[in-house]
């Protein structure tokens, strides 16, 4: 409800960046059903249920793959960020030719 409540603190300050609110929904979607009012669970029951997925090993598979390809993608940032090998931080640099992790240059110099 923290995450939840700061980002409706920020929506009524005036600031109506779309990324803001999208975060209210994950922040409310990791909250344990049991803390939402009585008429909000009562919605959630009257919903179908999903099938059942029967390659639950399969989809375990591709999940860790995919943490195993970011997790090793992502060892040149995690050392520019405590400066591994006495370089200076880069800020803003992409450290592969797909670019799918990097560092963000907001917080350092």
């Amino acid at each position: 409800f923290i995450q939840a409540g700061f980002m409706v603190n920020i929506l009524l300050s005036g600031n109506f960046a779309f990324l803001n609110h999208l975060t209210i929904i994950p922040a409310l979607a990791c909250l344990d059903d049991r803390c939402w009012p009585r008429w909000v669970r009562s919605l959630s029951r009257q919903r179908i249920s999903m099938p059942h997925f029967p390659w639950r090993g399969v989809k375990l598979v591709i999940d860790l793959s995919l943490f195993g390809l970011i997790a090793s993608l992502s060892i040149p940032v995690v050392q520019n960020l405590f400066q591994i090998g006495g370089k200076r931080q880069q800020m803003n640099a992409s450290f592969g030719s797909f670019r799918l992790v990097n560092t963000y240059g907001a917080f350092g110099s």
